[in-house]
């Protein structure tokens, strides 16, 4: 797929490229014979202006068609980039969230240097192919100057092409080790960025700084390898071509001895072996190759990576005048439970009991496994994934904001009022002391974890969405800021819908009733004030530093 894609779009320059590519090689395959017909010329045997004018529009048009056929692949490969970076991006968003085989290191890595390897696929390309054809020209060329100089050639060649074979496999195996250390680097590097502040807190910075490191022993290995397999071919090479040109030099001057070949012949001959013999040269492009054909799988291996299949019917459209009402049949573990329109209704349950799957199926941020999901009595997988987006807004435990200044990560590409939502969200008043205030950039917006929380739930909040989906998004706040947010929430989200996972008494306690659930399953839902009298459920919140 991925392969397929190189030349998709970009019709006209793929012509250029290879009519380019092609009016290169018959000016190779020509020069010689042009360089022969001057030489004979100059012995006095031919009229010197013709073979002169020929010699002289191949000298001028080969590196034109050369330039145009690079400049063309070169414009290719940028557009081949740019369009697989936009793939993998895409795909990658698509990806479930429970879908633990990328890594955001290994991710990292493959929207970097392993989305630039197609594009590479074709400069690298255009260069091998144009060597290439010129070679096996000069091969059919000195056949027919004298079967015996294509016979030698092949047997050179064959020589040679052994080391060539077994340095491209050993080559490709240590470039698979290579990337491999390479994305598990990444990603070391990436979990430690995210866990900065508790490495400083713990002063584990050391062990940190060798558990990142770590792989830097495979990644070593591997390059040594690498370029072990280059220095032994390249040496051997090395002895080889130049002996195998001095053979090729005695045969042809026995022949001009002996009269079984003319002058202009053996110039000829010179120069379609130097064709031959420079395929040799390009062992560093097979390697390249090599190295982008790995880039490359690795590349299909996300875009391959299955992503939930939309609804094989049209797109189903919410009823306009829906006010939120969720209904889960059979999901989880068996979990039949209504959230009537325009109710807050808070999901409490121990550390994996489900909370926050049971959160994410309600905008398919995770597709149910068994059951399905009803938003105002239409399934969520039958409606269009951005109308859902628009429908049901989220607020996480670790929000991550996006967006030139603080205004714009809460208004999060809409028209909505950023301002009042901040307010909302009890957020306005730090954000004011910022710099430059809603208009500060993010990057120099100094944020505590209960901060960016605020800020994640104005995006929420600014967005005029029918369900609010709450995923303990204020795990991170004092009681008091809590107790205030909770207020707020309840006056602007009054009469639609909110699903909120909690984890502390007084978030339960606001909500109208509470969602208990226990390994996938439901197990009661009442109102907080009723569940109290359960020493299960008031375990549940031990160690929280709340009471009812």
């Amino acid at each position: 797929m991925v392969r397929r894609d190189l030349f998709r779009g970009n019709p006209v320059l793929a012509a250029v490229a290879v009519v380019a590519s092609v009016v290169t090689v018959v000016c190779q395959l020509i020069m010689p014979s042009a360089l022969g017909a001057v030489a004979e010329a100059l012995s006095g045997r031919l009229p010197i202006t013709h073979p002169v004018i020929v010699l002289a529009v191949v000298l001028f048009t080969a590196p034109v068609a050369t330039a145009l056929a690079d400049q063309a692949a070169a414009l290719i490969s940028a557009a081949a980039t740019r369009r697989h970076r936009t793939a993998l991006l895409r795909h990658a968003l698509q990806l479930s969230p429970r879908d633990a085989e990328f890594s955001d290191g290994e991710l990292l890595t493959r929207f970097s240097a392993d989305a630039e390897a197609p594009g590479q696929f074709i400069d690298v390309g255009v260069s091998l192919l144009i060597g290439l054809s010129a070679g096996i020209g000069g091969l059919v060329a000195l056949s027919l100057i004298g079967w015996w100089l294509t016979v030698l050639l092949l047997a050179e060649m064959a020589t040679s092409l052994i080391f060539v074979r077994v340095f491209v496999r050993h080559s490709g195996a240590a470039e698979r080790r290579y990337q491999a250390a390479r994305g598990d680097l990444a990603t070391r590097l990436v979990d430690a960025h995210q866990g900065i502040r508790t490495i400083r807190a713990c002063g584990t910075r050391d062990r940190e700084s060798r558990r990142i490191l770590a792989p830097l022993a495979e990644l070593r290995a591997a390059g040594k390898a690498s370029w072990t397999s280059q220095r032994q071919v390249t040496w051997h090479l090395g002895l080889l071509v130049p002996a195998q040109q001095i053979v090729l030099l005695i045969v042809l001057g026995v022949s001009l001895l002996a009269w079984r070949m003319e002058l202009g012949q053996a110039v000829a001959a010179l120069t379609y072996s130097a064709y031959v013999l420079g395929m040799l040269d390009y062992t560093d492009t097979l390697v390249m190759m090599t190295r982008y054909a790995e880039n490359v799988r690795r590349l299909a291996a996300v875009l391959t990576r299955p992503v939930p299949e939309p609804a094989a019917h049209p797109p189903r459209p919410l009823p306009p005048d829906g006010r939120g009402e969720i209904r889960f049949e059979g999901v989880l573990s068996g979990v039949n439970l209504t959230v009537a329109a325009g109710s807050h209704v808070a999901v409490v349950g121990r550390s994996g009991a489900g909370k926050s799957l049971l959160a994410g199926l309600v905008g398919r941020l995770a597709e149910a496994e068994t059951g399905r999901v009803l938003l105002d009595g239409v399934d969520v997988a039958d409606v269009a994934p951005r109308l859902l987006r628009r429908e049901v807004t989220y607020a996480f435990e670790l929000p991550r904001l996006f967006g030139d200044s603080v205004r714009a990560a809460i208004s999060s590409g809409t028209d909505a009022d950023a301002e009042a939502a901040a307010r909302q969200a009890r957020a306005d008043g730090f954000i004011r002391m910022l710099p430059g205030g809603y208009d500060t950039p993010l990057a120099r917006a100094p944020l505590s974890g209960g901060e960016l929380q605020r800020l994640g739930l104005a995006r929420a909040l600014a967005r005029p969405a029918r369900v609010l989906v709450l995923d303990d998004a204020t795990s991170s706040l004092d009681t008091a800021t809590e107790a205030e947010i909770r207020h707020a929430i309840r006056h602007a989200w009054d009469g639609r819908t909110a699903l909120i996972v909690a984890h502390r008494p007084g978030t339960a306690d606001a909500a109208d009733l509470v969602a208990w659930l226990y390994e996938g399953r439901l197990r009661a839902l009442r109102p907080h004030a009723e569940l109290w009298q359960d020493p299960q459920y008031r375990a549940i919140f031990q160690g929280q530093g709340e009471g009812r």
